[in-house]
């Protein structure tokens, strides 16, 4: 809720978008659909007629087989510690690719209940980054974090990219590709990859027309399009930076217009509804805010789009329920697939497809990296280079002695 306009910076990241410029049928069709979501000129292509299939890009034959991994020692607990802000952005609505660092969520207002709204209708955005700027979806999180010591990272991903791969790990039936690769000498990174970057909302649904009904834009953020926080934390002795789109938080308590600096954790809020004749599926909720680290859940319960009840729950242990099984399953998951990535080395261009309860291991016939050349040297150990120098200077000193 900090107020973007007063300390947030912009920044426009590279347009080299020649292989996701969206073809319209006509300039009537483009106007449309980029008032109603807020685009630019270049998205992926009409979702109803471009599909991407899973296989794009790969390789014909799978290099191997991967497999759930083997619970480890019981006795060890596998928590989630050491949850830092590392920073956030807001995309902005617009031609150029542009975000607002560090930009702020959306305001929880509340509306008091009943209240009657329509059903979600048109397109749906799967995922902004890779909509918004396809060749590097994960370079916002670069552009939003200030110094930093990557080298020491073991996994960059998405909160989403978590909760697919905890899928697989719990041997849960959710197909999906992951595009990985190494970074410098340990680093696995991570890019979640949809078939459509649009598409049509699923009948019934309202949760988009929730969150605008039950939230505002913070001060200066008005033409924000969506709000995302990286942060990182220790999982098991891995360290993680995981990057998650927020759907709101709670205004300063202080009665403030505005955070003097950065969103606390704890006032973040993840939305969800349900219909009032069915049950909660807490399940997947809680596992999303554990990894993403949001400690607050509002469940809005409604009968054909009239609300009458909203549901708040508290996520204040990251490990409690059936959450600790699963983080033990993710953390021997990632640890397998990062021993991968580091034998495939740093020209390895590696994808997951996880298919019938089947993961498969392919290589990518495109060498494009995941990230510009120029941050991947951000990965590169601090020491190796003083060492480097070090070595340098010895060098140069027996020539002079010489």
């Amino acid at each position: 809720m900090s107020n973007c306009s007063s300390w947030s910076r912009y920044k426009t990241l590279p347009r080299n978008v020649a292989s996701g410029i969206r073809r319209f049928s006509t300039k009537t069709e483009a106007r449309k659909l980029h008032r109603r979501i807020g685009l630019g000129a270049w998205v992926y292509n009409t979702p109803q007629k471009f599909l991407r299939k899973v296989m794009h890009g790969l390789d014909p034959q799978p290099l191997q087989t991967i497999y759930p991994p083997l619970p480890f020692d019981d006795r060890q607990k596998v928590k989630i510690t050491g949850t830092r802000y590392l920073g956030a952005y807001s995309w902005l609505k617009g031609k150029k690719p542009t975000i607002l660092v560090p930009g702020a969520p959306r305001i929880w207002s509340q509306t008091p209940t009943p209240f009657t709204l329509p059903p979600d209708s048109g397109y749906q955005v799967s995922d902004s980054n890779a909509l918004r700027l396809p060749p590097y979806p994960l370079l916002p999180i670069f552009i939003a974090v200030d110094a930093f010591d990557w080298a020491s990272v073991d996994v960059v991903a998405d909160c989403h990219s978590l909760l697919r791969l905890t899928a697989f790990a719990t041997c849960q039936r959710r197909d999906f590709r992951m595009d990985l690769q190494l970074a410098g000498s340990k680093t696995l990174l991570c890019t979640r990859w949809e078939p459509k970057a649009l598409r049509r909302v699923n009948l019934g649904g309202y949760g988009r027309n929730l969150e605008l009904m039950q939230t505002r834009h913070a001060p200066g953020c008005e033409h924000a399009a969506s709000h995302h926080r990286v942060i990182t934390y220790d999982l098991a002795g891995m360290k993680l930076v995981v990057r998650a789109e927020v759907d709101a938080c709670f205004p300063d308590p202080s009665g403030k217009a505005a955070y003097a600096h950065e969103v606390p954790q704890s006032a973040l809020v993840e939305l969800t509804t349900k219909q009032e004749s069915k049950g909660w599926a807490w399940g997947y909720k809680h596992m999303q805010t554990c990894l993403s680290q949001t400690p607050n859940l509002i469940g809005a319960v409604h009968r054909d789009g009239v609300f009458t009840k909203l549901v708040k729950r508290k996520n204040q242990d990251s490990v409690n329920g059936d959450r600790e099984p699963k983080l033990r399953l993710l953390r021997g998951a990632l640890e397998d697939i990062q021993q991968l990535v580091i034998r495939s080395g740093l020209r390895g261009r590696l994808t997951l497809v996880y298919e019938d309860m089947v993961m498969k291991v392919y290589q990518r016939n495109l060498e494009n990296s995941l990230l510009p050349e120029e941050y991947l040297e951000m990965f590169q150990p601090k020491t190796s280079i003083f060492i480097d120098l070090l070595d340098s200077s010895r060098t140069l000193s027996k020539n002079q002695a010489t």
